[in-house]
């Protein structure tokens, strides 16, 4: 496999990555106070994320959250990103995206990649009051 195809791989695994990480943020952030008018002037003095975009001041989509949360949760309460992975994509992209990752930029960035989703799922399962999801090995 070249190069090219390898590093489009793994930016696409990033970027999904990135996406469900990104939601996961926008629905447990309080939502931000809605601007007074429309003017240019207010729209570029509104809170920014870290991407320079506008802060989203939406509602929480909490349903949305749990539902990630629990495809990644595993039979014995466990939540494991290998396995959110596995029922997103499938098993097969999911190995071969972490064979990408691994031969573009070793082991170490495939298993930080599944270690801080375990982490940052867990923490957001706690913060939804979903107790019972328990913490990886990994993490």
């Amino acid at each position: 496999m070249s190069n090219t195809r390898t590093f489009s791989k793994t930016n696409h695994l990033l970027a999904a990555l990135a996406l469900l990480v990104a939601a996961v943020a926008l629905a447990l952030a309080p939502a931000a106070p809605a601007a007074q008018d429309s003017s240019t002037d207010q729209a570029r003095s509104a809170p920014q994320n870290w991407f320079g975009g506008v802060v989203y001041d939406g509602d929480p989509d909490l349903e949305l959250t749990a539902a990630l949360v629990e495809a990644g949760t595993t039979p014995d309460g466990t939540f494991w990103s290998g396995y959110l992975f596995d029922k997103t994509l499938s098993h097969g992209i999911h190995n071969q995206v972490m064979a990408d990752i691994e031969a573009e930029f070793g082991h170490d960035a495939d298993e930080s990649t599944h270690l801080i989703l375990n982490q940052a799922m867990y923490d957001v399962a706690q913060a939804l009051g979903m107790t019972d999801v328990a913490l990886a090995d990994l993490h």
